[in-house]
C-alpha cells in the first residue's frame, strides 16, 4: 500500500472522529444544561472514572495508555464546554 493511501484512510478516519467528537459535545451540553437544572456539579469524578474504567476494558492492551490520555482529553473538553454553558 502506497503512503497516499494510508494517509487518505486516516482522513477518511480523522472525518468520522470529528463528527463524533461534535455529537458528543453537543449532548455533554445537553448534560451541562441537566446538572444546571438539578443543582449538579460539572465535575463527576465517579462517572469520569467508571467511563474510563469501560472504555480501557474495550481497548487493545498496547493502547490503552493511548486511548487513557485521549479520554483525560476528552473529559476536560467536555468540562470545559459544559463551564461555558452554566
Amino acid at each position: 500500500m502506497e503512503i497516499k493511501d494510508l494517509r487518505a484512510r486516516i482522513d477518511e478516519i480523522d472525518d468520522g472522529i470529528v463528527e463524533l467528537f461534535c455529537a458528543r459535545m453537543r449532548v455533554a451540553g445537553d448534560v451541562a444544561r441537566y446538572k444546571a437544572d438539578n443543582g449538579l456539579p460539572v465535575l463527576d469524578s465517579a462517572r469520569e472514572k467508571q467511563k474510563l474504567d469501560d472504555v480501557l476494558s474495550k481497548t487493545e492492551p498496547d493502547m490503552r495508555g493511548y486511548m487513557g490520555s485521549l479520554y483525560t482529553t476528552i473529559f476536560e473538553l467536555s468540562r470545559a464546554y459544559q463551564e461555558t454553558l452554566l
